[in-house]
């Protein structure tokens, strides 16, 4: 839902959530392996709107293409003609096509547009793209024609809400330059970059070493490396809305572990509302579909110290398409 903003500068709290179901974890995870995520995020989705709107804050909710769909004849209308060829087939969500149902009420797993248009009728909150089916550019040479097909199909479900794609986050946020002439010329001109540090650089996933996913780790809750504050960044006729911090679900096992996530949070927010810059926090709702109550303390607490900064520094919410435009208005 756009909204008319009066840009004081150009920093901001920018929010993002990829929304995928259980199209995101195929290949890690089985509905029997991750179900009760998935199954959360039924809750869990209804209860971060709650908290958006109560805080005024808004969102780029980065969404798979299939799930526009309520029941699968839709769904296998809308596929493209042109499909990935991937070697690894586990890396191409239509291998898992025979898995689904017939439709969300005996589906949940893999059907989701109830939810879709919830977050479409809640304010400030942006639909973007999480490509039309969670498609890996980097996982094995990109093939231009499929991925220009898949974009082609993200592009048209998104019409079925009456939503212009305007944003992408590109799965494992493997950033693909190769791929930004497809994107631009289908309107899609802003996308969501990776961290400025070494272990968030995108790489195929058979690339990722145990020293980047420990160093990942670590970051979250140790004071590593630089600041999550970021600026936006305008390049190739594309708008750079970096990331910040990953946030990671409630752990029971170390509760004290969230704590310290928390506190960093706050830190590069109060830094970047200083400084007039960006903090770009991100996650998937599916990482808070259990231990929810726990899981919405930790959201409720981020917005209270945004509702607060906001208040002290005129430090505004903002969408990734609202970050990206706000960076030119001034």
């Amino acid at each position: 839902m756009s909204r008319s903003l009066d840009f004081g500068n150009p920093g901001g709290c920018v929010l993002s959530l990829d929304y995928e179901l259980l199209w995101g974890v195929y290949g890690s995870h089985t509905k029997e392996t991750y179900g009760a995520n998935i199954l959360g995020v039924r809750e869990a989705i209804p209860r971060l709107l709650e908290l958006f709107e109560r805080y005024k804050a808004g969102c780029s909710w980065a969404t798979v293409g299939f799930l526009f769909y309520d029941n699968r004849e839709e769904l296998l209308a809308s596929f493209p003609s042109i499909k990935p060829t991937f070697q690894n087939r586990r890396n191409c969500n239509y291998t898992f096509i025979d898995n689904i149902g017939a439709d969300e009420k005996s589906d949940p797993y893999h059907f989701g547009f109830s939810l879709l248009r919830r977050i479409a009728e809640t304010p400030q909150q942006e639909i973007a793209t999480h490509t039309y089916s969670h498609y890996y550019c980097l996982e094995e040479q990109c093939d231009q024609a499929a991925f220009a097909a898949d974009m082609d199909a993200a592009v048209t479900s998104a019409k079925r809400l009456g939503v212009t794609l305007e944003s992408i986050v590109y799965p494992r946020n493997q950033v693909c330059p190769t791929t930004f002439d497809i994107c631009r010329e289908r309107g899609i001109t802003v996308y969501r970059g990776a961290g400025r540090h070494w272990f968030d650089q995108p790489s195929a996933r058979e690339s990722e070493s145990l020293g980047r996913r420990i160093s990942r780790l670590s970051y979250s809750y140790l004071p590593l490396g630089r600041s999550g504050v970021v600026d936006v960044n305008h390049h190739d006729g594309m708008t750079d809305v970096p990331a910040s911090r990953f946030l990671r679900p409630y752990s029971r096992r170390f509760p004290k572990a969230t704590a310290l996530q928390l506190e960093a949070v706050k830190r590069d927010m109060r830094r970047a509302a200083r400084e007039g810059r960006i903090f770009h926090l991100w996650a998937h709702p599916h990482n808070f579909g259990v231990n929810v109550n726990e899981n919405m303390d930790l959201w409720e607490a981020v917005l209270v110290e945004f509702a607060a900064l906001r208040d002290q520094y005129g430090w505004p919410s903002l969408t990734m398409a609202e970050a990206a435009k706000a960076s030119v208005q001034l």
